[in-house]
């Protein structure tokens, strides 16, 4: 990737982490996950976790373009591309145990259907970017029943 100067990244930008104080001003909140790095992985970090459409994905990104100093915007689609696969696969394997634990909790058959679609979803979001030979990812059917054969 283009090399970019590192800046202070928030690393957890999603709506339940923002105030809309005015037009104008936003505060972030929940800072615990703050770290150095690439400011692009913020705009992707963003992307990834508030899934915008595709209008409010070219307005998000647009401003975010116009507002970035010109050293951060350098190949930026290139690594947004990066940080976003990144996000994908970092979603999988975070979330599998976590919609595990919560589809093994669920109250009924809908709400473990609901939350093994999620999960499926997830893991085929990141498939892409797994080694070609990998698997196929697992259907909602799959994930429920894989949750079924590890319960005690």
């Amino acid at each position: 990737m283009t090399p970019r100067p590192f800046r202070l990244l928030h690393a957890d930008i999603h709506r339940k982490n923002m105030i809309l104080t005015d037009r104008n001003h936003v505060t972030f909140l929940d800072w615990e996950l703050a770290l150095w790095g690439d400011p692009v992985y913020d705009l992707a970090d963003h992307l990834h976790k508030t899934a915008p459409t595709a209008a409010d994905r070219t307005v998000i990104t647009t401003a975010w373009h116009r507002a970035a100093p010109p050293e951060c915007r350098e190949q930026w689609h290139e690594a947004l591309d990066y940080y976003l696969a990144y996000e994908a696969v970092k979603s999988a394997i975070v979330d599998t145990v976590r919609w595990g634990r919560r589809i093994a909790a669920a109250q009924n058959d809908q709400a473990r259907a609901t939350l093994s679609r999620e999960l499926a979803s997830k893991l085929t979001a990141a498939h892409p970017h797994w080694p070609a030979e990998s698997a196929s990812p697992p259907t909602p059917d799959e994930v429920q029943a894989a949750v079924d054969r590890r319960l005690p």
